[in-house]
Formats: structure tokens, sequence, C-alpha cells
């Protein structure tokens, strides 16, 4: 029934794996090996929160002959994986729509007095994000939307012809394979702060990988009161260099950064400008009262939030 959330959380997979141990102790025994190859399928599924079980699904639907399935669960797997890389929320309606937007932008080439019903700044961030120039996915994404609507109205559509049962198989097996990149494109968090990763709760570092695949610390910069403006932007400077020549190395980065006031906020608007994703931690401050009345503070992560 294409629920993608459940299949984004695990739910599905953990229920089926628990309805297919149940049946293969009670089942007449000869048919075990085919429950087996059933439980063989779902092999590749990640039994915790994971956005590329929805790719999987897509491609588990297709293997099994399932392609109005199989079309669905790409093409919101393709903006769900958008979502989720730029800081957008997947079960948001009106931020799905802005990377279907986003699409349709690139695909017809629309200049900006073009962008219609968007927010033109948000619209504008979100299209520097380095996927949105690779012209393989937006040709796929735009020859997946056409499938999609053929399947789902039946092919009744006066601008075009139905697609035959053969094109509408082809169609989605090359989709399938143009967007199996997104499976291996790597995610890397650099944390320019003065707080290793390695000294992060268990909690933020969950988070952060749940977010992108590896953490790299660069140390945030000691710097004096006396700076003035233009020694701060000489030492973004500096670290914008420090923080691309990463990238040269990395497919995709995100930067974490909390520190001096005056370096973030400058350090943070350049590397936007770059297209570079950069998020904040959040904390709840908790205060304890010592006996000898003194006052213990301590900070318990909560989330990342983008700047």
């Amino acid at each position: 029934a294409c629920r993608g959330m459940s299949i984004y959380n695990s739910t599905s997979f953990n229920r089926l794996e628990e309805i297919s141990n149940g049946i293969e102790s009670t089942t007449i025994t000869p048919l075990n090996p085919v429950f087996q190859k059933i439980k063989e399928s779902f092999e590749c599924f990640d039994r915790d929160q994971n956005i590329l079980n929805c790719y999987h699904a897509a491609r588990w639907c297709y293997d099994n002959k399932m392609y109005q399935q199989a079309a669905t669960m790409l093409q919101d797997f393709v903006i769900s994986y958008m979502c989720h890389r730029i800081g957008l929320k997947i079960d948001d309606e009106n931020e799905r729509g802005l990377i279907t937007s986003a699409f349709t932008i690139k695909n017809n080439n629309l200049s900006q007095e073009e962008w219609k019903g968007v927010d033109k700044e948000k619209m504008a961030q979100i299209l520097k994000n380095k996927l949105f120039n690779d012209k393989k996915i937006i040709d796929s994404f735009n020859n997946l939307s056409e499938v999609r609507n053929d399947f789902n109205h039946s092919g009744f559509r006066s601008r075009r012809l139905p697609l035959t049962p053969k094109s509408i198989k082809d169609n989605v097996k090359q989709c399938l394979d143009a967007f199996s990149v997104l499976c291996e494109l790597k995610y890397t968090l650099i944390n320019l702060s003065n707080h290793p990763h390695s000294k992060w709760s268990e909690g933020q570092r969950e988070a952060a990988l749940a977010m992108c695949d590896e953490i790299v610390d660069i140390p945030f910069p000691d710097i004096d009161p006396q700076y003035g403006e233009d020694q701060i932007d000489s030492l973004v400077d500096e670290y914008l260099e420090k923080i691309k020549a990463q990238e040269g190395a990395i497919e995709y980065l995100v930067v974490h950064i909390m520190g001096e006031m005056n370096f973030t906020f400058n350090m943070v608007a350049r590397l936007k400008s770059h297209g570079i994703r950069c998020v904040a931690s959040t904390s709840k401050r908790m205060v304890k009262e010592m006996e000898d009345g003194q006052k213990l503070v301590t900070f318990d992560f909560v989330r990342f939030r983008n700047y």
C-alpha cells in the first residue's frame, strides 16, 4: 500500500520479520525454503530508521513486478531523500512541495522571475545543492513523473499517447538505476566547534550520524576579543579554505558550527553562499543547586537545527 513512513521508520520490516518467523515455525516443513527466500528478500532493509529503505522498497516492488508501486515509492524516495539531506521535514507537504518545485524549475530552466508560489530566497538556497545540477538526476525525475502520471491516470491523458506496459517497465528500471547513486553518496559533518565529537553525548552522536555518514572535527579558532571586523573576515577566509579543502575529498558536506558570534555569523553566511548546509546544536540548560550554595549547570543535547 506504499506506506512510506512505515518503510522509512522500519516498522514494516520489523513486523514482517516477526510474522515470517511465526509462519516458519508452524507451517508445513517443505514450505520452509519458500519462506526463507521471502525473508532473504528483505535483508537489504535497515531495521532502524533509514531513508534508503524507501529506495530498497521501490527496487523490491520492481523485482516483484509491482511496477505502479515501484514508480510511486521511487519518486517519493527521491523527494524524501532531498528533504533529508537539505534539512526539510520529510512528512511536511509544503516542504516536499518545495523539492518538487525545484525539480520543475531545473527541468524547465525557469528564471527566478518565473518562479511562482514559492519562497524565492528559500528556493534559491535549495537549488544550490549539487544534486540539482546533475542533469541525469533532473531528467530521471521528470521521466519518473511522466511514468507515474500515466500509470495513476490509466493512460487517459490528452496531450500524450498512453505508455505501453513495456515502456513503463523499462522507464521504471532506468530511473531505479539512475537514482541508485543516491544510495552511495557519502555525507560528512564538519564539526567546527570547541567540543570534539568524541566528547559529545551518545544522543548527539547518534543524531549526527543519522544526518551524515561520518564526523570530522575542525577546532574552532581562538578569537581575540580585541579583533576588528577585518581580522574576523580574514579568519573566515582562512577557515572557508580549510572547509573547502575537505570538500575536495568528500562528496557532500554539512557544517556544525558553534562559537564566537561574529565569526559564526560571517562563516555561516559564506558557507551558505557556497551551497553548504550549516547546522547548530540545541540543548536544554539544566541547573542543579549544590549543598554549598553553588549552581551546577549542564546542557543536554536536544537536536540539530538549520541556520
